[in-house]
């Protein structure tokens, strides 16, 4: 069976604004990496559906899966606040699919937004839309 990939997202400080480095995996090579807003509730919440914007950044190398502290060239720190599941990842140059669930040996978290999209948009950002939720 195939090891599980995950979605990871550090809390960036130091660095610029605070924001959150959202990280997805793939199955191999760097990992798909956003600069998204600090609200890691939008993760967490107890609405039904959750959208935020991110700026895509340059892939990250796996390291940062596991990684906490100073970020080289005085570019701030990062720390873990989640790790999620990942399922069924698909990638293009202008969309993203994915489902995710808790992993609950690394976050207490029980209601998550499990099913995502996001797209490119004209100013080059990207848009994330979240459906459904675990109970």
């Amino acid at each position: 069976m195939p090891k599980p990939r995950r979605v990871v997202l550090l809390l960036h400080e130091g660095h610029g604004a605070t924001h959150i480095d959202l990280l997805l995996e793939r199955d191999d090579g760097p990992l798909v990496t956003f600069r998204a807003p600090v609200a890691v509730t939008l993760f967490l919440g107890d609405d039904a559906a959750a959208t935020f914007e991110a700026e895509r950044l340059p892939d990250h190398r796996r390291v940062y899966l596991e990684y906490e502290g100073p970020v080289s060239n005085n570019r701030g720190t990062v720390r873990r606040v989640a790790t999620l599941t990942l399922h069924g990842f698909t990638e293009s140059p202008t969309a993203l699919a994915f489902h995710v669930s808790p992993d609950p040996a690394s976050t207490s978290m029980s209601r998550s937004v499990t099913h995502w999209t996001a797209r490119l948009d004209s100013r080059g950002l990207w848009r994330f839309d979240g459906r459904g939720r675990l109970e």
